[in-house]
């Protein structure tokens, strides 16, 4: 059974064994650790199959704007639309904290994501240039929520 949860400190271990096999450039312990227990900004979930986290959630609330750090799955479970129900979970809490827009960075050579967010209205508004660590170029999406 599928279910999304607010992410806890005991979670941590399973999270960076996602965020290590999901990203080039992983998050480490400690920026986790901040994002979940000092960012009054950040909201954290976790999505589990009977009861295994597989993925994580990360966005960052600002007045009436919302921006996605990181949407992050299990390789072994991707292709089961779980980034998506993340995804679709992040703009219904958005929806209902009457937010106006989301906003992400994502890696201009990522696909599928580019694809998932497209699916769900976000449009690119410009190209940064040599934006990641390693000198990837990232699109800068939006969604307008009414």
């Amino acid at each position: 059974m599928i279910e999304i949860r607010d992410m806890e400190q005991s979670d941590l271990k399973r999270v960076m064994e996602i965020e290590s096999n999901s990203f080039v450039a992983p998050w480490n312990k400690e920026e986790m650790l901040y994002e979940l227990n000092e960012n009054k900004f950040s909201h954290l979930a976790v999505i589990t199959n009977d009861n295994y986290i597989v993925g994580f959630y990360d966005y960052w609330e600002t007045f009436d704007s919302a921006t996605i750090a990181q949407i992050a799955v299990d390789p072994l479970y991707r292709r089961q639309h779980l980034g998506e129900t993340l995804l679709n979970e992040i703009i219904k809490e958005c929806h209902a904290k009457k937010i106006r827009n989301i906003t992400l960075e994502v890696r201009k050579n990522n696909e599928k994501a580019v694809n998932l967010y497209q699916k769900y209205g976000f449009k690119t508004v410009l190209t940064k240039e040599k934006y990641y660590s390693n000198g990837d170029d990232a699109y800068y999406m939006i969604k307008e929520l009414n």
